[in-house]
């Protein structure tokens, strides 16, 4: 569990910034608070080459570089809330893009940092364009101020990073911009590599041994201790420190469980079991009694529309579910990928429909399910890595969230695979920051 090997390192902070959008902000908050650990949101924003309403990119390559930022408070927090929601509602190409014309609009209360590999100065240097290097150096510490922008260094076994760290210390000495150090993690042990794999190709629509396989070229990307941070970074102390200094100036204080938004619950029946406020609209009653509306889809619109109609078509929002890994779905990506047992899909799927549900907290009750195959106690093992994990995107079927004011200043936005506009936040995200949550029950 993240949240144990953060005690057990007995880090003070930990920071989360998934790639291009705040999904499991909330949540981990929420966790790293009941932890004793200072949370620290951010994103690894994309950045469009151009302008983020260029949508000429002929590859998700040359649409954008990676960003880093961090929240230091809550004018920072709100500046988030809106590059994520244009990333998706403006700048969507291949991937949810911002630009340096809106990070220029939305910088104030935010730290940013170089990112990996992917980042601008990084790819520049990879290039041999040293001088576009320092430029998009000088341009991003213009953008976020003095002091509020660093130049990251890794160690994470890429020929390419060596390079990378070369050029970017050079160019802290030219133009004293602060470096830091950094562990681009994406897993928690360095064992769990081939689980990574796995989920990254099951949610590209892969097969691990299909012709797409691509391995990881490293199995650096896990969460290091303090100790061997500094170990590996003893040629560079002030970039450890640095990460101390960023810490300190992250503090955003979110205000959780309070009712100030008045937290309501719009039901038209059965609705007495859940734990907030139920009301039942005598109005929107009538209006799905009058209506010839048959389907739980028609019914819901009918519903949004009169919401939106009442409050403000601004003020509405349809609500994001992040749907986990369970036992079977975990079954099924290790074994479609794996080549141990069972032999092909068909087997496999097979197999799966027709076995009890079983605990992945018990290893007897894997192994005696998979004792025929000779990879079982490696094949458990990575279904335990995966379970529990976020994998899939979708609306929820029933619940709409509605503000006082522009739902956009609230939370952030996205778009649905569909193209349905929806919250970034989960119903359970929402109700924690007290918004008003109507569910809906057809």
């Amino acid at each position: 569990d993240l949240f144990e090997k953060v005690k057990e390192y007995q880090m003070p902070a930990i920071a989360m910034t998934d790639h291009g959008n705040l999904f499991g902000a909330i949540d981990f908050y929420q966790q790293a608070q009941k932890a004793g650990i200072k949370p620290i949101i951010g994103c690894e924003l994309y950045v469009a080459l151009k302008s983020r309403f260029d949508k000429s990119s002929v590859c998700i390559e040359n649409s954008s570089h990676h960003l880093v930022v961090l929240v230091k408070n809550m004018r920072g927090y709100e500046n988030l809330l809106k590059l994520t929601t244009a990333g998706y509602l403006e700048g969507f190409s291949y991937l949810p893009r911002v630009d340096k014309e809106l990070l220029q609009r939305c910088h104030e209360g935010l730290l940013a940092t170089s990112a990996c590999l992917h980042g601008e100065i990084a790819s520049f240097l990879l290039k041999g364009d040293r001088e576009a290097a320092l430029e998009a150096a000088r341009e991003y510490r213009n953008i976020f101020g003095e002091g509020n922008f660093y130049l990251e260094i890794m160690e994470n076994g890429l020929p390419e990073q060596r390079i990378v760290n070369d050029g970017i210390l050079e160019i802290s000495r030219l133009l004293s911009i602060p470096v830091v150090a950094t562990s681009d993690c994406h897993y928690l042990h360095a064992e769990d590599v081939e689980a990574y794999e796995i989920l990254t190709h099951t949610r590209g629509g892969q097969c691990r041994n299909g012709k797409k396989r691509v391995s990881p070229e490293t199995n650096q990307q896990y969460l290091r201790s303090p100790a061997e941070m500094h170990e590996i970074f003893s040629y560079c102390p002030e970039a450890i420190a640095n990460t101390i200094r960023i810490a300190e100036k992250c503090d955003l204080k979110i205000k959780l469980n309070h009712s100030s938004l008045n937290k309501t619950q719009l039901a038209e029946t059965n609705s007495s079991d859940d734990h907030n406020e139920s009301l039942i609209d005598g109005k929107l009653k009538k209006i799905l009694s009058s209506s010839s509306a048959k389907s739980r889809k028609d019914k819901l619109a009918l519903i949004y529309r009169y919401l939106a109609e009442k409050y403000g078509s601004d003020h509405v929002v349809r609500i994001c579910t992040l749907k986990k890994i369970v036992e079977k779905s975990a079954i099924c990506f290790v074994g479609q990928a794996s080549s141990g047992q069972p032999r092909n899909k068909e087997e496999f799927m097979s197999f799966t429909n027709s076995m009890k549900r079983i605990s992945v907290k018990r290893s007897s009750d894997w192994n005696e399910v998979f004792k025929i195959a000779s990879t079982a106690e490696r094949f458990v093992t990575l279904c335990k890595v995966i379970y529990g994990l976020y994998f899939q995107q979708s609306v929820h079927p029933s619940s709409i969230v509605v503000a006082d004011t522009p739902i956009s200043d609230h939370i952030p936005l996205c778009t649905s695979p569909e193209g349905e506009l929806v919250s970034q936040y989960s119903r359970n995200d929402l109700l924690a920051l007290g918004m008003r949550v109507f569910n809906v029950r057809i």
